[in-house]
């Protein structure tokens, strides 16, 4: 029974550690669940764009002698369509998100030069194919 208090065996430093990974964790599923409560707010949304043009019409035809002349009115033509309106993303979160990721990809090598030789030299090939994969030189 004793092994399951994991909690008292751990050194405060780890306890700090985990009490902060486990509150940043309820920070993001809080975020989370207030910009859900309103998922439309968070759609892009569409706009009707309306567009008006005139053509001539022929609606009689005049005939004189032998000559026909047709009589021309200008008529309009309404089309609308529906065109999505300008995605606004909110920067605080992308930059929050982004800081949080840096920070996790901190956390993980920091984490991987305690393991033994073969996982880390396996989790420094996971990273390096990593930042191949997320081809970081289409940025600049």
């Amino acid at each position: 029974m004793k092994k399951q208090f994991f909690w008292r065996a751990w050194s405060a430093p780890e306890r700090l550690a985990a009490s902060g990974v486990l509150g940043l964790l309820s920070l993001a599923l809080l975020l989370f669940l207030i910009h859900i409560h309103n998922p439309l707010a968070n759609v892009v949304s569409w706009d009707v764009l309306s567009e008006l043009s005139e053509t001539p019409t022929v609606v009689d035809v005049l005939a004189l002698d032998g000559w026909q002349f047709g009589v021309t009115v200008p008529s309009y033509l309404t089309m609308e369509q529906f065109i999505a309106s300008p995605m606004a993303l909110p920067q605080t979160a992308i930059l929050l998100l982004g800081m949080a990721g840096l920070l996790g990809l901190c956390v993980v090598l920091a984490g991987l030069t305690a393991l033994p030789r073969f996982w880390y030299l396996a989790g420094m090939v996971a990273f390096i194919v990593l930042l191949a994969a997320c081809r970081l030189e289409t940025l600049g």
